[in-house]
C-alpha cells in the first residue's frame, strides 16, 4: 500500500526538520552559542531555532524556507559579527548552512569558488575594519590580512562595494603594519591603494572617503619613514583634504566629509612643524608653526569642538587633534624663554581643558592602552619636554615602554625609547625630530 500525500508530506516535514535541530545542535555544543541567540542574529525571533517550534504542527515549507534564507551567505557575516564569533565559530556557522543547503534543497554551496570568496572577504574584511576602530586588533589584524590577500590582486579592477572594500582594508592593514614598523609590506601596499585610487573618476562618497584615507595613509608612510621634505608629507595631505571636500549627500556623508577634512588638517601640522625648524641642514620657513597651529583650530571646529555633534567618531576626531594640538604648542620653536614659557602654558591650558571633559575620562580605561591612551601619553611627553623637565620626561617615556599593555603599539614603543635616551641626553632638537617622525 502506498503512503498517502499527507503522509509523504509529513514525514518530508519530519526530516527536514530534525536535518535543521541536529544541525543547529552541534553548532551551539562547538560554539556554546545559544539558539535564542543565534535566531536572533540571523533576524528571525528569539524562540524560532527550539526544538518545540521546529515540531509545530504548522511549521511548513515556508517556515522551512525562512530558516534557510537566514542562513545564506550574506547574512552569515552579519550574524557572525552579531554572535562576536571568533574564526572557529565563524567556520562551523558556514559549515551548518551549507550543511543544510545540501541536504535539504541539494545545493551544493563550493565555499571554494572566486565569487564565494570575494564576497566573503568583502564582508569580512568590512567587519574587521570595525573591530579594528573598536580596538579589537587580536580579532581584526588576522581578518584583515585574509581579505587582503583575496582583494588585493583584483584591485585594480574591483569597482561598487568590491573598491570601497579594498580600499578601507587595505588602509586599515597599512596603517596597522605602519604601528609595528612593518615599512617594506606597508610600503608595497601603499603603492597599489595609490594606483587603484588614482584611477577612480566617479562621485560616491563613501568610495571618495576611503580614498581621501589612502592618500592619508601614503603621507604617513613618508612622514615615518623620514626619507622625504616635509612638504612632499603636506602635499599628499592636502590632496586629501581636497577629495574630501568634494564629498557631497546625507548629513552621513557631510560628517564623512567634516571629519575626513579633520583629519587631514590634524596629520599636517608635525609636518609643518617639521618643516618650519628645518629639514636634514636645509634652512625653515617662520611661518609654518602659525599654518600648524591654524589647521588644528579648523580641525577642532570641523569635529565639533568635542560637543557640538553626539557622533561618537566626531568625539574621538576632536581628542586626536586636540593632542596634536598640545604637541604643536608644546614643541615649536621659541625666541625667548619668555616666548617659551608663554608657550609652555597655552600647551598646559590646552591639556586642562581636553581632560576637563567628562567623555574623556569614561573613554580613558586605565586597564586597556587603545590608540587613545596613546596619543594622551604623547601628548603629555610635550608637556614636559615644554616644561624642560627632561629628567621627568625620561622617566615617563620609560615607564610608557614598561607598560606591557603598550606593546601592541610597537612603533610608539619605539620612539618612546629614543625620546628617554635623548632626554637623559638633554638633546632637545633630536627628541624634536622624534616627535616629527
Amino acid at each position: 500500500m502506498n503512503p498517502s500525500t499527507e503522509t509523504k508530506d509529513l514525514l518530508r516535514r519530519e526530516k527536514w526538520r530534525g536535518q535543521i535541530d541536529t544541525a543547529i545542535s552541534e553548532f551551539t555544543q562547538r560554539t556554546r552559542v545559544t539558539r535564542s541567540r543565534l535566531a536572533l542574529a540571523l533576524g528571525l525571533y528569539d524562540a524560532a531555532l527550539y526544538t518545540s517550534h521546529l515540531a509545530g504542527a504548522n511549521r511548513g515549507e515556508d517556515y522551512r524556507n525562512k530558516i534557510l534564507f537566514a542562513l545564506n551567505g550574506k547574512n552569515l557575516l552579519a550574524a557572525a559579527a552579531t554572535l562576536d564569533l571568533d574564526d572557529a565559530g565563524y567556520a562551523a556557522l558556514r559549515e551548518m548552512s551549507a550543511a543544510l543547503y545540501r541536504q535539504i534543497l541539494h545545493v551544493d554551496v563550493d565555499l571554494s569558488t572566486p565569487r564565494v570568496q570575494k564576497d566573503e572577504a568583502i564582508g569580512l574584511g568590512l567587519a574587521a575594519v570595525d573591530q579594528l576602530d573598536a580596538g579589537r586588533w587580536d580579532v581584526a589584524v588576522p581578518r584583515l590580512e585574509r581579505a587582503w590577500q583575496v582583494l588585493a590582486p583584483r584591485a585594480e579592477e574591483a569597482t561598487g562595494t568590491a573598491l570601497r572594500a579594498t580600499l578601507r582594508v587595505g588602509t586599515q592593514l597599512a596603517g596597522w603594519r605602519d604601528t609595528q614598523g612593518e615599512r617594506v609590506q606597508m610600503n608595497a601596499m601603499v603603492r597599489l591603494l595609490m594606483a587603484t585610487a588614482d584611477a577612480y573618476r566617479g562621485a560616491n562618497p563613501t568610495t571618495l572617503a576611503a580614498i581621501g584615507n589612502v592618500y592619508k595613509v601614503a603621507a604617513m608612510a613618508e612622514r615615518h619613514q623620514g626619507v622625504s621634505h616635509p612638504a612632499r608629507v603636506v602635499d599628499k595631505l592636502r590632496h586629501a583634504q581636497t577629495v574630501f571636500q568634494s564629498i557631497q549627500g546625507s548629513d552621513h556623508d557631510k560628517t564623512e566629509r567634516d571629519l575626513g577634512q579633520a583629519t587631514a588638517l590634524r596629520d599636517q601640522a608635525l609636518p609643518y612643524l617639521a618643516w618650519g625648524v628645518g629639514w636634514r641642514g636645509r634652512p625653515g620657513e617662520a611661518d609654518m608653526p602659525r599654518r600648524a597651529e591654524a589647521g588644528l583650530v579648523q580641525a577642532e571646529a570641523l569635529a565639533g569642538g568635542g560637543e557640538e555633534r553626539d557622533d561618537p567618531r566626531c568625539r574621538i576626531e576632536w581628542f586626536f587633534t586636540r593632542c596634536t594640538h598640545i604637541e604643536v604648542t608644546a614643541l615649536a620653536l621659541a625666541d625667548s624663554g619668555e616666548q617659551q614659557e608663554r608657550r609652555r602654558v597655552a600647551a598646559q591650558r590646552l591639556w586642562d581643558e581636553m581632560m576637563d571633559e567628562d567623555w574623556v575620562q569614561h573613554w580613558l580605561d586605565p586597564n586597556v592602552a587603545t590608540p587613545i591612551s596613546v596619543k594622551r601619553d604623547y601628548a603629555r611627553f610635550a608637556l614636559l619636554f615644554s616644561g624642560g623637565d627632561l629628567e621627568a620626561l625620561a622617566a615617563e617615556a620609560d615607564r610608557f615602554c614598561g607598560d606591557g599593555r603598550n606593546q601592541t603599539f610597537g612603533d610608539r614603543v619605539t620612539r618612546a625609547k629614543r625620546i628617554a635616551t635623548l632626554a637623559s641626553q638633554g638633546d632637545t632638537d633630536a627628541i624634536r625630530q622624534v616627535f616629527f617622525g
